[in-house]
């Protein structure tokens, strides 16, 4: 088998990288002149300035003691003159200023006139609505070791979305490196950029490009790109499950070979994240791919349990898998991939 240069495989991921980067060091939040009041079970008011409701947290920022996440259980008021986007459990997203005209209720102060009394029990997401496109992206950055025995590997996973009133957009980038004490260096490789077009009732219109290689494969490069429609069956404070399916086109090189491979495809995902505690992160990502041209399915599968520590700081444990069912001349059909690491979200 020819071994081919892999200086373009290493530049992709790292201008990749290198944007996910430039994103964490030039983000700043612009917070409210602490005018924001949470009132919890215990009758404490505490003053300061709404972050967002993510993961079954209430993220608020104090002049004391700093951003504190408080239990959105524990929320009996919640008042703040901040432009917010509230979106529902139904999918319904209202944008303007808070107020609770009574304990467990808020009212959102929209540009249309008030929203009737919104229980919230039935309040998903808060996020405040952000001036640039810097303040409206957030994001993880993840350095670990890969549990292989005989080489050191390493691994980087990063993730950046940014979202708007009707649109989001994520780039995902995954990097991992090993160097055997005896043999050659092993690499595999993935960037993928998805955009989703938010639609009514939780649905969305999808846009997907991915790259990708992997040397356990044989693989020196794979392109896809691909539409379809998706929609989320859950999505509220601390479950997030969407399915998305649609057609996508592939064209796949593998080491030593002088051809293409194309191929035409129908694709299936499953996106769930679960927090379980506030501070405990489960997602997974599945994505199965069925061939209209030949007679071939591939499977890819993300996983990622996420452990907070303290600030932004995390640990995590990621897996992957790769199968291909009919690889060209009898190529490896699977890899699979387990990884620690240390990350930080912004």
């Amino acid at each position: 088998m020819v071994t081919r240069s892999r200086a373009v495989v290493a530049a992709m991921p790292a201008r990749a990288l290198l944007g996910v980067i430039l994103i964490v060091t030039l983000r700043t939040t612009a917070f409210a002149q602490g005018m924001d009041v949470v009132q919890v079970k215990n009758g404490d008011r505490i003053t300061g300035d709404v972050s967002e409701l993510e993961r079954g947290d209430l993220a608020f920022s104090t002049t004391a003691a700093g951003t504190i996440d408080i239990a959105w259980s524990e929320v009996v008021r919640l008042t703040s003159t901040q432009m917010l986007d509230v979106e529902l459990s139904s999918g319904t997203l209202y944008t303007g200023t808070i107020s609770s005209p009574a304990d467990g209720e808020l009212v959102v102060q929209t540009a249309a006139g008030p929203t009737m009394p919104i229980p919230l029990s039935e309040i998903a997401h808060i996020r405040v609505v952000g001036a640039t496109f810097v303040e409206r992206t957030s994001g993880t950055v993840d350095f670990g070791l890969r549990l292989q025995n005989g080489s050191q590997s390493y691994t980087f996973e990063g993730a950046a979305i940014n979202r708007t009133r009707s649109y989001e957009t994520e780039l995902t980038v995954s990097s991992w490196f090993s160097k055997p004490d005896e043999g050659e260096n092993e690499s595999r490789n993935n960037v993928e950029l998805d955009f989703r077009r938010l639609l009514s009732r939780r649905w969305f219109a999808l846009a997907l490009a991915q790259w990708q290689q992997d040397d356990e494969l044989e693989l020196d490069r794979r392109l896809l790109f691909g539409g379809g429609i998706g929609r989320w069956l859950v999505d509220d404070s601390e479950m997030h499950l969407a399915l998305e399916g649609g057609l996508d086109y592939t064209g796949a090189l593998y080491q030593g070979a002088d051809e293409t491979d194309h191929s035409a495809e129908v694709f299936g995902d499953i996106d769930w994240h679960w927090s379980p505690t506030s501070a405990t992160t489960l997602s997974t990502l599945a994505r199965t791919e069925i061939s209209l041209n030949q007679k071939r399915i591939r499977f890819d599968f993300d996983g990622t349990l996420r452990r907070d520590i303290f600030w932004n700081l995390y640990w995590s444990v990621n897996a992957f898998e790769d199968f291909d069912s009919d690889p060209p001349d009898d190529r490896p059909r699977s890899a699979f991939g387990l990884a620690i690491g240390l990350g930080w979200t912004f």
